[in-house]
């Protein structure tokens, strides 16, 4: 009688069905990472829609006016930010009356402006009390997915010195082609009103009492008591940017010196020649460390995006004169004392972990994806060269010297171009 065996596989044909699954595994894992990334990127893309959106419900509320990159909230909070005025037209009322109740007991005291208050710990000031700092710094720790990009791995809260929690913001508003006067220098006090230069209440968009000049604020969405209409953005929102996309960080506390190059900030050493103007080239060419292109040489205090609601340029403003995904330099990180880190006006570019370029949302709500090799060195009609190490480039009124990029964030430049 014949014997019945059954055949099985050889170690040759186990091989070589062991290669194949690997091939197909090698060729559909990008594939995948690909589909994975277009959803986080579209996810940020509606974030961006989201604020775009939040703007015009403000100004609707608010005169037409847009929020001022500082000093839109409360006279006695004039680091704050374009984040907290539209929290209530993104859903947010919870955490926004949090802040406003602390706000307005605070205001009724008779105390001057400090410094420390800037993560909301005085209880005691004016009417302020333990369960409002308390409910603050709840609303606080508690994460706006509105306010983060998926493709963002550094999103975990930072912590501030004395122990606060904040989270994290991945969106930031736009400066233009401004290098300077970027930030309230000045402390406030109760007399620090910014009612007679705010159009919300029918004054002009000046700033009234504030040294900072008209002409430079006007290069930008968002610049410090500086409240854009729809009016004063001549050359359109259609071509206008308001937001675009940051980096975060990649450190959970204030005080620390990150070094990536994206979610990083240089130290002054690596962007200007002299104390009055920050010099792009040498921040582009600069920055980066010679061992290691992602790493900066010189990295300063503090990062971008670490505290959602202040209106530091390093934490949440950029500027349209480096191209996307270009390095971050400041004047000022070479203090610890993270009261004052973030606040000094430099180059601080839009950069995203997205490939090729970063998601901007226009001032009429739009968002569009702008390349990594956009033009920004045309359109100079000074005669200076934007990418020379020995020149020092600024402008405050007519068409940006930073070609396409450079006029997509003047609101009144009266550039030709669009995106």
């Amino acid at each position: 009688m014949k014997k019945n065996t059954s055949k099985g596989f050889t170690l040759v044909e186990l091989l070589v069905v062991i290669a194949i699954i690997g091939i197909l595994i090698g060729l559909l894992l990008p594939a995948v990472q690909a589909a994975r990334e277009a959803a986080r990127r579209m996810k940020c893309t509606n974030n961006l829609k989201q604020l775009g959106l939040s703007l015009h419900n403000y100004a609707d509320k608010n005169n037409e006016a847009f929020p001022a990159g500082l000093g839109s909230f409360y006279h006695m909070f004039p680091n704050i930010g374009y984040a907290i005025p539209i929290l209530p037209f993104m859903e947010q009322n919870q955490t926004y009356e949090a802040i406003l109740n602390y706000c307005e007991a605070v205001n009724r005291g008779d105390d001057a402006y400090n410094m420390e208050d800037l993560f909301f710990t005085c209880e005691g000031f004016g009417d302020a009390t333990a369960d409002m700092v308390n409910d603050v710094k709840k609303a606080l720790e508690k994460p706006i997915s509105a306010f983060t990009c998926p493709s963002d791995g550094n999103t975990k809260n930072a912590t501030s010195a004395g122990g606060k929690s904040f989270f994290k913001n991945s969106y930031v508003g736009s400066m233009g082609d401004a290098q300077w006067g970027q930030n309230l220098f000045s402390a406030g006090s109760k007399s620090f009103s910014i009612c007679p230069s705010d159009p919300r209440t029918g004054g002009d968009s000046t700033h009234g009492d504030d040294s900072q000049k008209t002409s430079v604020s006007s290069r930008g969405l968002f610049m410090p008591k500086y409240w854009h209409t729809f009016s004063s953005m001549s050359d359109g929102t259609s071509n206008t940017i308001a937001f675009s996309e940051t980096v975060v960080a990649n450190t959970d506390t204030l005080t620390d010196r990150p070094g990536d190059v994206k979610g990083g900030v240089a130290n002054n050493t690596q962007m200007a020649s002299n104390s009055n103007y920050a010099n792009p080239a040498r921040c582009l060419t600069g920055a980066r460390s010679t061992d290691d292109r992602t790493q900066l040489a010189d990295p300063g205090y503090g990062g971008r995006g670490l505290v959602f609601y202040l209106g530091n340029s390093s934490e949440s403003r950029f500027n349209t004169i480096l191209p996307p995904n270009s390095p971050s330099c400041s004047n000022l990180d070479t203090t610890n004392d993270e009261k004052y880190i973030g606040i000094g006006w430099g180059v601080y570019s839009a950069q995203s972990n997205h490939s090729g370029g970063v998601n901007c949302a226009m001032a009429d709500g739009s968002v569009r994806f702008v390349n990594d090799n956009i033009d920004w060195t045309s359109n100079n009609d000074t005669g200076i060269n934007p990418e020379n190490d020995s020149e020092h480039i600024y402008k405050t009124s007519g068409a940006s010297l930073y070609g396409v990029w450079g006029a997509m964030g003047t609101p009144a430049g009266g550039e030709s171009k669009s995106l």
